[in-house]
């Protein structure tokens, strides 16, 4: 982002990296596609100030741990179990 602020405005400072922020990256115009984890880092209007999350965005795997052993739960594309309630 910052080089694309600098490609864009010349320079780079706190209202050039604010300016790109508002106009390319909160409207979706802007988006991240080199991620290792994610397909796409992405913002839209709606999604301000959060990145759309869910599988191929921002995402982070949801694991359980049992007696010291983590499973993904969530995305389902790498489920290693299923959500497991723990009991009281």
């Amino acid at each position: 982002m910052a080089q694309a602020a600098l490609d864009k405005y010349g320079e780079l400072n706190s209202e050039t990296l604010y300016e790109f922020g508002q106009q390319e990256l909160s409207t979706g115009n802007f988006t991240f596609t080199e991620g290792i984890i994610m397909e796409e880092y992405k913002y839209t209007a709606d999604s301000v100030p959060d990145p759309i999350v869910g599988e191929g965005y921002f995402i982070f795997p949801v694991v359980q741990y049992f007696e010291g052993e983590g499973r993904i739960i969530w995305p389902k594309r790498w489920q290693e179990a299923e959500l497991t309630l723990p009991e009281y």
